[in-house]
């Protein structure tokens, strides 16, 4: 495992830039997975508004850019598309350790958040190199 629970609360770092740390630098090569949640307070034990299931991150080898992860929730079942909150982690570079990366620059694109939202998204980062 690279980080677990690492947390990102919505609308303190909507459009903001943040450091993902991994515990150990891994080569360019390797895959990056994720998993995790959306949870509607910053609490760890808030409730679940969305699971963020195994997925393999979306980044370029060659540029160090890409996509943790995106996705749309709405915050009442039965919810309008107009009422839908969309959020992408974007990858926007990499630290670099010698020729292995050691951290991620992860950009938090969020639309349609309430100001109001105290929604944070936990994550555990893996890597299929051990």
């Amino acid at each position: 495992m690279l980080k677990s629970n690492w947390s990102c609360t919505l609308w303190e770092k909507e459009g903001a830039a943040v450091q993902l740390q991994f515990n150990k630098p891994i080569p360019k090569s390797a895959r990056i997975l994720i998993s995790g949640c959306l949870r509607k307070e910053a609490a760890q034990n808030s409730d679940s508004v969305f699971n963020i299931p195994l997925t393999v991150a979306s980044i370029s080898q060659s540029t160090g850019r890409g996509c943790l992860t995106q996705f749309a929730y709405c915050k009442q079942f039965g919810g309008s598309s107009a009422e839908l909150t969309a959020v992408r982690l974007a990858v926007a570079g990499v630290t670099m350790s010698g020729s292995n990366v050691s951290a991620l620059t992860v950009t938090v694109e969020v639309a349609n958040l309430d100001g109001n939202d105290e929604s944070t998204v936990y994550l555990d980062v893996y890597t299929d190199i051990f």
